[in-house]
């Protein structure tokens, strides 16, 4: 599950955006942004997003 907080965060809404195509981009900048969706949606990925630290940038 993500947080709404993290949906809201500018990373997740740019990362979203490339991948719906409102913004341009290179084929492997949009590949980027569909590995962050994806990773950050999949409870099993090798990463995780510490709220916390997100918090500080």
């Amino acid at each position: 599950m993500v947080s709404s907080y993290l949906k809201a965060h500018p990373a997740y809404q740019y990362a979203r955006d490339v991948v719906e195509g409102k913004l341009t981009a290179g084929k492997y900048v949009k590949k980027a942004c569909c590995k962050f969706i994806s990773d950050v949606h999949n409870p099993d990925c090798e990463f995780f997003i510490d709220e916390d630290e997100l918090k500080k940038i």
